[in-house]
């Protein structure tokens, strides 16, 4: 695994691209590299896209590889994935759409369904109803609010 060193870069504008507003990103040569917070972002995404690579899902999705990243003293573990917005769009968390069709906490929300499998329904629920899909993905960032 290679070692990027991201010290001659500012991290993103992160506050409205998570949930928290607190993983460092990068957007570098027709890439974006991301810092993990809590210690398994990285690792998590990479094995999520290679099981989706594996399957036999017809919808695109992001391919990530597993990285370090050294930004200035420190070194993250993280990952890495081609740059996935189409010039004019921006990242919009679910969790701030959610807040913005229904008026509530999609963290809060999720974890009141108990097991995983009520929490997975309950997000797939949210996606699927009421065409909101096709509403995510015309929505604009300043549409979102807070």
């Amino acid at each position: 695994m290679e070692m990027l060193d991201l010290s001659r870069l500012e991290p993103q504008e992160t506050l409205n691209h998570t949930s928290k507003g607190n993983q460092l990103k990068w957007k570098c040569d027709g890439c974006w590299y991301k810092a993990d917070h809590m210690g398994y972002e990285g690792l998590a995404e990479t094995i999520v896209s290679a099981l989706l690579a594996k399957s036999t899902v017809q919808y695109p999705f992001v391919v990530y590889e597993y990285s370090q990243i050294k930004y200035k003293d420190r070194v993250y573990s993280g990952c890495k994935s081609a740059d996935f917005l189409a010039d004019g769009y921006d990242l919009i968390p679910l969790e701030k759409l959610y807040r913005k069709f229904t008026g509530g906490s999609l963290a809060v929300d999720t974890a009141h369904q108990g097991e995983i499998k009520n929490q997975i329904k309950f997000l797939v629920n949210f996606v699927e109803t009421d065409n909101r899909t096709a509403k995510l993905w015309t929505i604009s960032d300043h549409d979102a609010g807070d």
